[in-house]
């Protein structure tokens, strides 16, 4: 009983700097670039956005394997140490580097800490769940303060707060620095018709997240709707155990297909979808973990880049308001499909 306290403990602790560094990170990433770069590089900002969010989201496969292999306390310390970095050059106006180190460890930070957090879940989903929520709400902080000032000094503050997220993570090293996940969130079908349906949900529902209309979802109401990610991600876990991971991935996207197609001009129907839309997140983690039980890192990793995979079509293929959601209807309908046959149900004992 003692043991389990202390490993209770331990678990929490570790729980609390992962989220509590995750929110430092996405905030000050977003601050950096929607306040320091994007103002300063009129006519390279989109330039600059698509290579941020490819150095970002798209390696992260690669950094969580060697998180996996190599890295095993450093991923989630050396990810703050490297945002931080990236402040500092933001304060002295070199914005360029800037940004690739800030995105260099971005994409360092999240498969590190979120393979601490795998392995010490014991197969819950709620840990994964709250870990990532804490992402949605620093986005959205950063990319407010990020639109009142893009002060030096402000950026100095941000690689303060990313040392002391740096010493809280060193603080709380994972006590399981290799081994095996314990999820049983996966469906019986093979191995990659499983990885491949998750994978496909999480582009999906990438894309639909930002093909939605939300006309309305400006200031403090782009903070809300933040919150309101952060409440879904973080809600989806705890219910998936609760319950079923399939029941609960399905039950979700199929409440917020209304809520955000046919709710979209209205911002409080809009914020319950969601909510709903963002509960799938967490059930399609440990669904991937569950079929990489050796590599969270790298199941983690592989959830991130595909949510860049389904931003990509943003770059050619503009959409006008009306197919905008019709595409958006069948996307969501897709993914809920993908979940329910790639996650497990509760009538099903292990996946794996």
């Amino acid at each position: 009983m003692t043991r389990r306290l202390a490993s209770g403990g331990r678990g929490a602790a570790l729980l609390a700097a992962r989220t509590w560094s995750h929110f430092g990170v996405d905030f000050a990433c977003a601050f950096f670039v929607v306040g320091v770069f994007v103002p300063n590089a009129p006519g390279a900002a989109g330039a600059g956005v698509l290579w941020y969010n490819l150095l970002a989201f798209a390696l992260q496969p690669l950094t969580g394997a060697l998180c996996d292999r190599f890295l095993p306390r450093l991923g989630a310390v050396g990810g703050c140490l490297l945002v931080a970095l990236a402040g500092l050059l933001a304060a002295f106006g070199w914005g360029w580097p800037a940004l690739v180190v800030c995105a260099l460890g971005n994409a360092l930070f999240h498969p590190g800490g979120g393979r601490d957090v795998l392995l010490l879940a014991e197969g819950r989903l709620r840990e994964g769940g709250v870990f990532v929520s804490a992402g949605a709400v620093g986005v959205s902080c950063g990319a407010l303060m990020g639109g009142f000032s893009s002060s030096p000094w402000l950026c100095v503050v941000c690689s303060l707060l990313l040392g002391l997220c740096a010493w809280s993570c060193w603080r709380t090293p994972c006590p399981a620095p290799a081994g095996r996940t314990a999820f049983h969130a996966a469906s019986r079908l093979p191995f990659w018709w499983v990885v491949g349906l998750a994978l496909v949900s999480v582009a999906l529902r990438s894309y639909v997240g930002a093909l939605v209309p939300m006309p309305w979802k400006t200031g403090l109401l782009a903070l809300a709707a933040g919150i309101a990610s952060c409440l879904g991600k973080a809600l989806g876990g705890f219910l998936a155990d609760w319950s079923s991971p399939r029941l609960v991935g399905t039950a979700a996207l199929a409440l917020s297909l209304p809520l955000l197609c046919l709710g979209w001009e209205s911002p409080v129907l809009s914020l319950v979808g969601l909510v709903c839309f963002n509960m799938t997140m967490p059930v399609s983690l440990g669904v991937l973990a569950a079929k990489l039980p050796e590599s969270p890192g790298l199941a983690f990793g592989l959830t991130a880049q595909f949510l860049f995979v389904g931003m990509l079509p943003f770059y050619g293929i503009p959409l006008e308001e009306g197919p905008a959601l019709v595409v958006a209807g069948v996307g969501i309908g897709i993914s809920a499909l993908c979940v329910a046959l790639s996650s497990r149900g509760r009538a099903e004992r292990s996946g794996v």
